[in-house]
């Protein structure tokens, strides 16, 4: 089990978060997280990273993502869920990553 950390979102919420692991498809990769702040309890979050979003973003730019950087861009598309929330937790159920996030993390991240 990793430990646990914290991040403050831009809503203004604290965040405690663990990742808790993942689970590899020919067509998705899912990224356990849980999650919780001190005006909500804990709950399971799922980022979805779909090979077909990975494979249009690597051909594109000519850039395979390692699973570290995978991870990475899952990592900080949960930081992304946690600072659009509309309350003190995200609402349940998987979370897409999106190719234009995908695009925009990636940037952030220095992969291009």
């Amino acid at each position: 089990m990793s430990r646990q950390k914290t991040y403050s979102a831009q809503t203004g919420y604290v965040y405690q978060y663990q990742f808790r692991g993942q689970e590899s498809a020919p067509s998705e990769t899912r990224y356990h997280f849980s999650v919780c702040s001190q005006a909500a309890s804990e709950m399971d979050l799922t980022l979805v990273l779909a090979s077909e979003v990975a494979a249009a973003w690597e051909a594109q730019n000519e850039f395979c993502l390692t699973e570290t950087q995978r991870y990475a861009l899952a990592k900080m598309a949960f930081f992304q869920a946690l600072d659009e929330g509309p309350g003190p937790l995200p609402p349940p159920g998987p979370i897409a990553i999106r190719r234009e996030d995908l695009a925009a993390i990636a940037v952030t991240l220095n992969l291009i």
